[in-house]
């Protein structure tokens, strides 16, 4: 799996592994690090866990769960005698947890620095091609049977910086690119930064495609949240404010979905297309939007939002991407 190498312009190797450009895709990762705790008197040389790395999503991957029940941690929870409810309680959440989220990262005192790359449906290495080539390789009836895609569902991704204690010079720094080039299945961000007041700092950069279509929720602890937000001039020029409250503003980047115009779309059409339909027959749009969404809690910390061809603007970009530096309004 490529790691993320920064270039003397700031700028990161995103083109694949060092064998040929060889990218390991992959589904449904699951990535938890935490500090060791130390006791020694010089246990602040020790170095912190981080999550530095190249990841190639592919959410059409459908990988058996006997394998992934394979590679879990084979610790098991003491059995607790419950009632019949209570166990069947127990069985739904067993049942909601079972649905695997394709990307996981969670992490405690230290910073993370990933590229993550979501697999086109055109890819030539995707499973959906391969699919459709197997197919075809059939009958033409059947290749032609297999011109309407399969229903996905919206590929989820989660990050999580938990700080437990301050850092000596600055908070844990979280930079994350995602790349999803079209014709993909939406996707979910959801990103936290917790911990006290007092440290919960974590400065995230975060690079969006150019293809994001869909809200933007942002969650902070206490204050204005315009000294805790800064957007490139680029995603600011597309990004509208719906809502906002004492800690949580909403956007929507792109075009506002008109219900009426989902409604004279063609049936055939909206069959294969990657724009999420909303149902007019429901208030809750929060509940009935399948599209792209990004939800981000940053606690007391700060967060740049960029698309993914916006450059960090300064002559120290290197140090400015891991949040030694930021937007000049910041202070």
């Amino acid at each position: 799996m490529a790691a993320s190498i920064a270039g003397s312009d700031g700028r990161y190797d995103i083109t694949g592994s060092d064998r040929g450009g060889e990218r390991n895709i992959t589904n449904y990762i699951n990535i938890a690090r935490k500090a060791t705790p130390h006791h020694r008197i010089f246990s602040l040389f020790y170095p912190n866990p981080k999550i530095t790395d190249t990841f190639y999503i592919d959410p059409h991957l459908k990988v058996p769960g006997a394998v992934l029940n394979s590679i879990k941690s084979s610790i098991r929870t003491p059995h607790v005698p419950t009632t019949r409810r209570g166990e069947l309680r127990a069985e739904r959440r067993e049942q909601q947890q079972d649905l695997p989220k394709n990307l996981t990262l969670s992490l405690e005192d230290g910073r993370m620095d990933v590229n993550i790359h979501l697999i086109a449906d055109c890819d030539p290495n995707s499973s959906f091609t391969r699919r459709l080539r197997s197919k075809a390789s059939l009958s033409s009836q059947s290749a032609l049977g297999s011109l309407r895609k399969p229903v996905v569902p919206r590929t989820t991704i989660t990050a999580s910086v938990n700080a437990t204690r301050p850092k000596t010079f600055k908070a844990y720094p979280m930079l994350i690119r995602i790349f999803a080039p079209q014709p993909r299945p939406p996707f979910f961000f959801q990103a936290t930064c917790t911990g006290s007041t007092s440290i919960s700092r974590s400065p995230l950069t975060l690079f969006i495609p150019i293809s994001f279509h869909g809200p933007i929720t942002i969650k902070i602890r206490v204050g204005n949240i315009d000294n805790h937000l800064w957007m490139s001039p680029a995603v600011a020029g597309v990004a509208r404010m719906m809502s906002e409250d004492e800690q949580s503003r909403g956007y929507f980047l792109g075009a506002l979905p008109d219900t009426l115009d989902e409604e004279d779309e063609d049936s055939d059409d909206a069959a294969v297309s990657t724009r999420p339909i909303i149902s007019a027959d429901r208030d809750d749009d929060e509940e009935s939007w399948q599209g792209d969404k990004i939800d981000i809690d940053i606690g007391n910390g700060r967060l740049r939002i960029l698309f993914e061809d916006d450059r960090l603007e300064g002559t120290l970009r290197g140090a400015s991407s891991n949040g030694w530096i930021w937007p000049a309004k910041w202070g």
